[in-house]
């Protein structure tokens, strides 16, 4: 991707609790100042966006297979990224957090409904967890 700018707010003077108050979903403002040629590769991702959904189903009381970690670690490297797998401990507080935010979304105005549209049952078993 080309050169970026970036800004979090539409105005910096206004306090960020009046800029919610006026645009709840707003967050950043992303332009792209000098495009590139896509990636056959990355073209592909985003032509699948309109198919994506959200898996809300519980996840399985079974462990991710380590030879499974280890591709998905190896997949990560390849987009520069790292994969760490969360200690016990700390996947408490991951979903610690996560049952807030759900708490939270779930008092918004729409929510449930857009939760609805985004949100089909899948047919697989359920997704394990690590």
């Amino acid at each position: 991707m080309g050169a970026q700018i970036v800004a979090r707010w539409p105005d910096a003077m206004v306090p960020a609790s009046e800029l919610v108050a006026r645009e709840p979903e707003f967050g950043a403002r992303v332009t792209v100042t000098h495009p590139e040629p896509v990636p056959e590769r990355i073209a592909a991702l985003a032509a699948a966006i309109p198919h994506r959904h959200t898996n809300r189903l519980p996840f399985a009381d079974l462990p991710v297979a380590p030879p499974v970690i280890d591709e998905l670690r190896a997949a990560a490297r390849t987009e520069g990224a790292v994969l760490a797998v969360a200690s016990p401990a700390a996947a408490d507080a991951i979903l610690s957090l996560a049952r807030t935010a759900d708490d939270y979304l779930h008092t918004r105005p729409g929510y449930r409904r857009e939760l609805a549209r985004r949100a089909r049952p899948s047919r697989s078993s359920p997704t394990p967890r690590c």
